[in-house]
């Protein structure tokens, strides 16, 4: 009918159609969640083709692989005005900054932590990042949690830090360097959701992302380069022999995804539910990331599903539900209204505005689960 027509036709005008649905269609917040969930799911799944690719390159060569393909695949898409991006004469010091947070610092810095510490060090440390988050969010943007939101958040990062220890005792590595990169990736990987949500109210998604990705991809060209030529790491593997990683199906399958769901579709996922809830809210969604990766593992790698995994689950589930459903309704009423200043010219902001996935270990489920919490 006529009413249909006419939403097709201004959703196809909008050019952002996550963000015309959550403006248009009964249950904001359903659809704000429903975001939130896809990205957790093509995170928790990112493992899979992690430690698929990395049997061709290495760490730094695969993140540039994948944010190449990002980049490009983004830019054509501006290019035949499927995106709609305005960054001329703007200032992009700020998602620079962020970009530079996350994904670079965090995933450094979480490489070599992994590295030099034990699975139930990294866990527990990744597992923290709401925790920081909530308090930096107090901080910087002033988005204080109510008293039932602190006990979903310490509920959360409880259920997290259940499946990373696996129901054992904490083990210690002594190793004081891999334990301060693992603060490194926690405090980097707060301080992107802090700056994505601040940069909400003048960037759409979609330009925080495209940035993102463009940085991201110049910079891990770098470290990649190098690690080739002059690190350990690169000893033996040529140019042409990482050419010849890239040319197998299985490294491209990989790449494809990494660069196509995790680093567009899921980081643009992230940054869309940071312009509508709250910081603390939004890192508490991320934790979901790892239940996802505990059903990977037991689906498509055979992994033992253990009871510390259930409760740990029902443990995030429920600290995500608390959260959200005692969000301060005086200060903030559900899901933000505004889109933001998206653009120069385009109408008033939502006020500041302000989130996570990762990591490229590709290490098995059952010790590293929670390392995926995050964006891979």
């Amino acid at each position: 009918d006529g009413s249909s027509v006419s939403f097709v036709w201004k959703l196809a005008q909008k050019n952002r159609p996550l963000v015309f649905l959550s403006n248009h269609v009964n249950g904001r917040e359903n659809v704000v969640y429903l975001i939130a969930f896809i990205s957790a799911f093509i995170f928790g799944l990112s493992f899979l083709f992690t430690k698929s690719a990395l049997e061709y390159l290495s760490n730094y060569q695969l993140l540039a692989a994948r944010f190449i393909i990002a980049a490009l695949l983004m830019w054509l898409l501006r290019r035949l005005r499927v995106l709609k991006v305005n960054l001329k004469g703007r200032s992009l010091w700020g998602i620079i900054l962020m970009a530079f947070f996350e994904p670079i610092i965090y995933f450094i810095c979480e490489t070599q932590g992994i590295r030099l510490t034990t699975s139930s060090e990294a866990g527990l440390m990744i597992s923290m990042i709401p925790v920081v988050v909530a308090i930096l969010a107090a901080l910087v943007l002033k988005e204080i949690p109510t008293f039932l939101q602190v006990i979903s958040i310490a509920m959360s990062v409880g259920g997290v830090a259940l499946v990373a220890l696996g129901g054992g005792a904490l083990s210690f590595s002594g190793h004081a360097l891999g334990l301060l990169a693992l603060g490194g990736a926690v405090l980097a990987a707060s301080c992107f959701t802090i700056l994505s949500r601040r940069l909400s109210g003048q960037f759409t998604p979609t330009e925080l992302t495209y940035v993102m990705c463009w940085t991201a991809a110049a910079v891990f060209s770098v470290m990649a380069v190098i690690e080739v030529l002059f690190s350990a790491a690169g000893a033996g593997r040529s140019l042409a022999a990482i050419a010849e990683g890239l040319r197998q199906p299985q490294a491209w399958g990989a790449v494809l995804y990494l660069g196509v769901f995790s680093s567009i579709v899921a980081y643009f996922g992230v940054n869309y539910v940071l312009s509508k809830v709250e910081a603390n809210r939004s890192a508490v969604l991320s934790n979901l990331v790892t239940i996802v990766s505990v059903g990977a593992g037991v689906l498509f790698l055979n992994e033992p599903f253990y009871w510390y995994h259930l409760i740990g689950g029902i443990l995030i589930i429920a600290g995500v539900y608390g959260i959200n459903k005692f969000a301060r309704a005086a200060n903030h009423p559900g899901i933000d209204q505004g889109e933001g200043q998206h653009g120069q010219g385009q109408g008033q902001g939502q006020g500041q505005g302000h989130g996570q996935g990762r990591s490229v270990s590709g290490q098995s489920i059952s010790s590293q689960t929670v390392l995926d919490n995050g964006r891979d």
